[in-house]
């Protein structure tokens, strides 16, 4: 199921007000009960809080129709509004980190009911959370949001998990251990959401697109004679875009376009007819490497 933008703005403007309200009681109950797995995974949900503003605000931008300056649109603000996201979590782990490594040697006493009920209490939240966000995850951006609110489910269960046995047997070790283990769950989460925005940016061939595929598909056509200068890379997520040349007879265009669009979802063409007996390669950039 796709979301329209309505959809989706009206699912991070929602999931915005879950994560701030739920952010403040994390913090807060996080520091009268000296929890720092409950400050850290508070803490992630700030991040998620950015993450929910920034990706609305890029949701609004990729709206935006294309113009003299911009002739593809603003699609690719969703890519950076999902990376600007990630980068905020590298940041939060440094500090993670550099925090429970001290707790390590310096433990604290924990309120161990205090971060079990709370804990259980985020559970809930960051449930209906992603079942907010459940159909948007093939849009990179709510991707990311979605992303964002699953490692910050598994950092609340980790820290039920803590506050329970701080509770039980006073093992307060496992508060700074649970905070090493979000960390973790967050580096994942920010990594794979940089990787890809990054392959967009630089414009790589879509992880889901065989290029030889393409080229055979289009060899295959009667009239075609040569396929060259074969390029395709993403606009964003969802959009991708395709430029080559055909060497063969003028009618091979319209057929050319029907593969693209039905076999490989590829509807943004620019394809170059030359026909057979004019073909230069010294105008063929391909051809000289």
């Amino acid at each position: 199921m796709h979301l329209d933008h309505a959809q989706k703005s009206k699912a991070l403007s929602v999931s915005l007000v879950v994560a701030f309200i739920f952010m403040c009681v994390e913090i807060g109950f996080g520091f009268f009960a000296h929890s720092l797995a409950l400050i850290s995974d508070g803490l992630h949900l700030f991040t998620d809080v950015g993450a929910f503003l920034i990706s609305i605000f890029a949701l609004h931008i990729a709206k935006r129709s294309p113009n003299e300056k911009m002739s593809f649109g603003y699609k690719r603000s969703e890519v950076f509004g999902a990376m600007i996201n990630s980068a905020f979590l590298l940041v939060l782990i440094c500090f993670l980190i550099i925090e429970s490594i001290d707790r390590f040697y310096n433990q604290e006493v924990v309120n161990g009911k205090i971060v079990f009920v709370v804990a259980f209490i985020g559970l809930i939240a960051n449930f209906f959370m992603l079942y907010l966000l459940r159909h948007g995850k093939e849009d990179l951006n709510i991707k990311a949001a979605y992303l964002h609110v699953v490692g910050d489910l598994l950092g609340s269960f980790g820290v039920l998990i803590a506050g329970a046995l701080i509770w039980a047997f006073k093992w307060y070790v496992c508060d700074p251990i649970m905070t090493v283990i979000i960390s973790v769950i967050i580096f994942r989460s920010a990594y794979h959401i940089i990787k890809e925005g990054a392959l967009i940016l630089l414009e790589a061939v879509p992880k889901d697109i065989n290029l030889a595929q393409i080229k055979l598909a289009l060899q295959e056509i009667k009239g075609v004679d040569e396929v060259h200068d074969l390029h395709v890379w993403a606009i964003d997520q969802r959009l991708y875009a395709l430029s080559c040349h055909l060497v063969g007879k003028k009618h091979i265009l319209n057929e050319a376009n029907i593969i693209l669009k039905e076999q490989f979802r590829i509807e943004h063409t620019t394809i170059q007819i030359e026909t057979t007996g004019d073909f230069d390669p010294k105008h063929c950039f391909d051809c000289h490497k």
